[in-house]
């Protein structure tokens, strides 16, 4: 837990016409601001401080009221329970209106159906503190002295489900020193009671002990955020404490973004309710123009060229052995009209000799133990991207080589092992065009194809994008050793810390930390552009659609070949006409 917010809510009772005329909307008697907390605390002071402003502005006094009591979720509680008539307000925090819901079954309150957000008042980072005539100057000697002790330490809290109580007993479980927590109706008394000596130290709002530290009543030993608080430059990250990690579940100097012991909380938008919300629906603005190239997917002319048939036969060939019938692009066009049409080998050989009697060709046919042999080693002309730098998309699946389907698998109920290969696709988010694709072994980890994707790429990269599992330091370094300039957007692991490096020279995944740590990780996807990714499992879903969830060759060889011409197959009906979609629901 690296900071503590407060928001001003009102509850979600308000009539239908009030919300209709929030913007001319005139209380008609004093406003009743409730704040969860003791008097003297952090919200209390907020709350006070912009009483009289808005008092003023709004033209009826706003009556500051104490409801303390259960880490907050009492005054919370009489505020959804409050007349609905907006004249009571909420003075809220993350405790709860964040953490209470996911730790208290039994709430009596859900902060997303029976409140209002109205708007943010402050974002401020916690304070490790000890008393001002303390012996220790730094967390390690407080950590040590802890440990020496051997009995059982006690801390106080603003009360349960607090991020305070949070931070402290992820301290406590880094620091590997026995602990308890000891529940006060605020955070003022709480603040109180270090200062008086009843306890060896607290995490508290930096706002709340900043006076405090300044009249020499408590000494500041670290900061929860990801970087110095302005108010406090000379104080160490506790992430950067070494005692931070001397229980040996965390790496020396660094601090996980969820401290261990919390429940991590749903970071995807209305998780709870997302199966009422209706699925969007969208219209072709061009779809004269995406039914014409739908339609020519099937024909003939668009796969069998008159550049193949003209270049049908092989150049002749001067040095040693035979001399080749057919030239690479006879052979490539015969595997392409396989991957449109879906053939065998046998089938295709039909297909071209059909295709030439119509025609009324005087060709040679290949058969298909010459379309096996040659498909080996064939080389595939590579996608070329444009002059532009390109943004990437990257994903993989599987492709199944052999084994009953999965309606056999359920009719029997038996599972049998099969062969798969792994497929690796990098997609233009701008076109749509597949760029790069590789195919390896079922066991080949996702990272580990990054440089032999960019190695396929012609032309400049702008951002490389990809999920999770891509979070890795070597992923970094291939980009950054073959695109120096690129952006590497990755989601960051769960457990994921700041580098060494943070303070003098942060890393791009050193800012995504700070975006989540400041924004969440909605607010993250939204400012990266990691939405995007999207795309490129559009672009797996088009391929098991047209080109199927299988592979057809039993070699090495032949299955790299396959691929390399199912990607210009695609990237082929791409051209003849895409869809441009405009949202109407």
């Amino acid at each position: 837990m690296t900071s503590r917010r407060a928001v001003l809510v009102a509850g979600l009772a308000i009539p239908a016409a009030a919300r209709a005329r929030a913007q001319t909307w005139v209380p008609q008697r004093p406003i009743r601001m409730v704040v969860p907390f003791a008097p003297g605390g952090i919200l209390d002071q907020l709350a006070r401080l912009i009483a009289e402003p808005m008092g003023r502005r709004l033209g009826q006094p706003l009556v500051v009221e104490n409801r303390p009591g259960a880490g907050g979720n009492v005054g919370t509680l009489l505020v959804t329970r409050a007349r609905g008539d907006a004249h009571t307000v909420l003075v809220g925090s993350t405790g709860p209106l964040a953490i209470s819901p996911i730790t208290e079954p039994q709430l009596g309150y859900d902060p997303l159906t029976d409140l209002i957000p109205i708007t943010l008042l402050n974002a401020t980072p916690l304070v490790l503190v000890v008393r001002g005539t303390s012996p220790h100057r730094d967390v390690a000697g407080l950590v040590a002295a802890l440990k020496a002790d051997g009995r059982e330490v006690l801390y106080p809290t603003p009360g349960v489900g607090s991020p305070q109580l949070l931070a402290q007993e992820a301290f406590r479980q880094a620091a590997g020193f026995p602990a308890a927590p000891v529940h006060y109706p605020g955070s003022a008394p709480a603040v109180l009671a270090v200062i008086a000596g009843e306890f060896a130290f607290t995490i508290e709002n930096l706002v709340l002990v900043a006076p405090h530290l300044s009249g020499g009543a408590l000494r500041a030993l670290g900061v929860t955020s990801l970087a110095r608080a302005p108010l406090l430059p000379e104080v160490t990250l506790l992430q950067r404490s070494a005692a931070w990690g001397a229980s040996g579940r965390m790496r020396p100097g660094r601090a996980p973004l969820h401290p261990p012991g919390t429940a991590l909380l749903p970071f995807k938008a209305n998780a709870g309710r997302r199966h009422h919300i209706p699925k969007q629906k969208h219209r072709v603005t061009n779809w004269a123009e995406y039914d014409a190239g739908l339609r020519a997917r099937g024909s003939l002319t668009v796969w069998f060229t008159p550049e193949a048939i003209k270049a049908w036969k092989a150049e002749p060939r001067t040095g040693r052995g035979g001399q080749p019938t057919y030239s690479a692009l006879a052979i490539t066009t015969a595997l392409t009209l396989r991957a449109v049409f879906r053939l065998a080998l046998r089938q295709t050989e039909g297909l071209i000799g059909s295709i030439l009697q119509l025609l009324g060709l005087d060709l040679a046919v290949p058969d298909h133990s010459t379309l096996s042999r040659r498909g080996e080693t064939l080389e595939v002309a590579r996608p070329r991207c444009g002059c532009a730098p390109v943004h990437l998309l990257v994903d993989s699946t599987g492709m199944q080589l052999r084994g009953p389907g999965g309606w056999l698998e359920e009719k029997h109920s038996s599972k049998r092992r099969r062969a798969w290969r792994m497929l690796h696709l990098t997609t233009d988010a701008d076109t749509g065009q597949i760029v790069a694709s590789v195919l390896t072994n079922r066991d080949a980890d996702d990272g580990s194809q990054v440089g032999p994707l960019l190695d396929r790429v012609d032309g400049a990269v702008a951002a490389f994008v990809d999920d999770g599992a891509y979070d890795r330091d070597d992923v970094y370094a291939a980009v950054a050793a073959r695109h120096p300039g690129a952006t590497v957007v990755v989601p960051p692991r769960a457990s994921a810390v700041p580098s060494d490096s943070v303070e003098t020279a942060p890393t791009q995944r050193d800012a995504h930390l700070r975006c989540i740590a400041e924004r969440g990780r909605m607010g993250w996807q939204r400012a990266s552009g990691y939405n995007w990714r999207a795309l490129v499992e559009a672009d797996i879903s088009r391929w098991k659609r047209v080109i199927g969830d299988g592979l057809r060759s039993q070699t090495d060889g032949r299955q790299t070949t396959d691929v390399a011409i199912a990607t210009n197959v695609l990237n082929r009906m791409l051209e003849l006409g895409r869809p441009e979609y405009v949202r109407i629901a």
